[in-house]
């Protein structure tokens, strides 16, 4: 299966020569699919030569082989030779040979989960195929961040505190997995959000989760495996990945907006930029801001349109390049898709590229996103009007043409959702 480790062993000889002393012998492993396909390859040397009218030597040589993620992997049954190739210290060549097989598990998703928190805390799951939802209150901390773990049957939840709950047969559990409590620091708050880390970054399932003070990758355990600390003056606003380092959008004690990037693997702060927000609605302690990206580069947007683009030029210039949005109103959501797409929602929802070229456009706002990458949807969380309740449709996730609504009495006056995929990674 994917992801596996495979314990490889083999034994190789190498006999004494006919006179004088040999050179080492030497081994190499091959594993190839059938149509030539190189998955995996290795090779060594034998400690020492043999000399002549010595025993032969001997060797057991033990491998492992680690097989390729399920987004490397294609579905169905690849046809594996697994070759051993000896050299003996005179050159003379035997190979052996034994037959495998790798099995790619099909991306599927099975279905939209979403968090209401109008009244309760209580999830509700509308499985693909099905017109009816299904509702679950749970015993914990209201919620405002919501995501499932792909390939873990783990939903996290985010409130003032992160709790983990385990689905069966699409039934989440009446109790808490395991729950993590802020960091003990002076910065309070609820969490910032939670969010699957991209695949290209993490290899197996990881979450990602802002807290007030530093963002962390965490497994299905809750075993925190990297961090990215703020310093005291800095609060968290949003955090995501771009080009292989963790970009943070924070609010200083001064008030100011700054972005900063952090080395992903080592947690470094590589630097950071700062500047004054303009828009009204994003001064002050409680101001609003999000984190894009335009041009491959970080952005964040203030509640006016105005977007702050954080450049990097390769000769080393680095610094604001400010500009404005499309469409009108003040934004009130915004976010990033897997796929590097941007998305804000003004008195339209626009979905845009890397250069703000227009891809999708939605005639009334949305408040959330959720991906299917196994069917090619977007979930939006769509307001229709002022006094309606909210409603989640599923649309195209090329073009955002709509294909689904979700029943509105079952979502209160907001909510936040996820997708339940299989296994990690793009189709």
């Amino acid at each position: 299966m994917a992801d596996a480790i495979v314990p490889l062993k083999f034994v190789i000889t190498d006999p004494a020569p006919n006179r004088g002393k040999s050179e080492p012998a030497s081994w190499q492993v091959n594993i190839e699919s059938d149509n030539g396909t190189m998955w995996w390859s290795t090779s060594g040397h034998l400690p020492e030569g043999v000399e002549a009218g010595s025993p032969p030597l001997v060797d057991t040589i033990t491998l492992q082989w680690n097989t390729p993620s399920a987004v490397n992997l294609s579905p169905g049954t690849t046809a594996l030779t697994l070759t051993a190739l000896a050299t003996d210290g005179e050159g003379a060549r035997g190979a052996d040979f034994t037959q495998a097989s790798m099995e790619g598990v099909a991306l599927t998703s099975s279905g939209l989960w979403f968090l209401e928190t109008s009244k309760f805390s209580t999830l509700h799951h509308l499985p693909n195929g099905s017109e009816d939802v299904f509702s679950y209150p749970l015993a914990f901390n209201v919620g405002s961040n919501l995501v499932h773990l792909d390939g873990q049957n783990l939903l996290l939840t985010g409130g003032t505190d992160l709790s983990a709950w385990a689905v069966s047969d699409g039934v989440p559990s009446a109790s808490p997995s395991w729950t993590i409590a802020p960091p003990l620091v002076p910065q309070t708050g609820t969490i910032r959000f939670v969010r699957r880390a991209p695949i290209a970054t993490t290899g197996p399932a990881l979450a990602h989760v802002g807290w007030a003070d530093r963002v962390q990758a965490l497994n299905a355990s809750g075993l925190v495996i990297q961090s990215w600390l703020l310093q005291g003056e800095e609060s968290l606003i949003d955090a995501t990945v771009m080009e292989d380092q963790m970009v943070c959008l924070v609010r200083t004690a001064a008030l100011e907006l700054r972005l900063i990037r952090f080395q992903m693997d080592s947690g470094a702060r590589l630097g950071s930029i700062t500047w004054t927000p303009q828009a009204q609605g994003s001064l002050g302690v409680t101001g609003l801001a999000w984190l894009v990206a335009i041009q491959g580069d970080p952005a964040a947007l203030e509640t006016d349109g105005t977007y702050r683009r954080w450049y990097q030029e390769p000769n080393g210039d680095t610094g604001i390049q400010s500009g404005t949005l499309s469409g009108s109103g003040e934004i009130t959501a915004a976010g990033r898709l897997e796929s590097g797409a941007s998305w804000f929602s003004r008195a339209q929802a626009h979905l845009v590229g890397q250069d703000l070229s227009a891809i999708a456009t939605l005639d009334c706002p949305i408040a959330a996103v959720a991906e299917d990458r196994a069917n090619a949807r977007v979930w939006v969380l769509k307001d229709t009007g002022i006094g309606a309740p909210p409603t989640w449709q599923s649309l195209n996730a090329i073009n955002w043409n709509t294909t689904q609504v979700v029943d509105p009495e079952f979502l209160g006056q907001w909510g936040l959702g996820t997708i339940a995929h299989n296994r990690p990674g793009p189709l």
